[in-house]
């Protein structure tokens, strides 16, 4: 997630909008405000639903401060778990192109792509590699922009979990939850 001072990060699922706003302080990331309502009963049942129900922004946009972030579902991504020979970054992203390109029934300009190091050793690397077409994530941006709502970033769900997890910012309850 990019940060500045401010941070909005929004998160979706079939039943639910949920939103926090980050600030950046001296003390570290501080949650300043969050909150979640209900996607409109049979939202996405309807024939040729958007892939976001843009309507719910209207009363919780004035919370939302800095960058907006918002996670894309997983059911909107092609994502692989690749065995790459380098550590080198730039390699990396060449490597993880080349392969999205090859699993991917999009060509490569139609995607967007990104990828995050999960593990790696002296000259071996394994990553989480994410692509997503273009025309989705150009769509959600449309969606969020025709209610004054300008996306900074988009980030992937499963993404968006292994960095926290990464970070050490989740706390688990005595059931294995967070």
């Amino acid at each position: 997630m990019i940060f500045f001072r401010h941070t909005t990060g929004i998160h979706y699922t079939d039943e639910l909008v949920e939103w926090v706003l980050l600030r950046l302080s001296s003390k570290g990331i501080e949650k300043v405000r969050e909150g979640s309502v209900p996607v409109p009963k049979g939202f996405f049942d309807q024939e040729n639903a958007p892939m976001f129900p843009s309507e719910v922004l209207t009363g919780i946009r004035k919370y939302f401060r800095g960058i907006v972030t918002v996670s894309l579902p997983s059911k909107y991504l092609l994502m692989r778990i690749l065995e790459l020979p380098s550590t080198n970054p730039q390699e990396l992203k060449s490597m993880v192109e080349l392969q999205m390109d090859q699993l991917s029934p999009y060509p490569i300009d139609q995607l967007t792509m990104s990828y995050e190091v999960v593990h790696s050793t002296e000259n071996h690397s394994r990553v989480l590699a994410v692509a997503a077409s273009r025309k989705v994530v150009d769509s959600l941006g449309d969606l969020f922009k025709a209610k004054h709502i300008y996306v900074r970033s988009v980030d992937a769900e499963v993404l968006t979990w292994w960095s926290l997890l990464a970070r050490g910012d989740l706390q688990f309850t005595d059931r294995g939850r967070f």
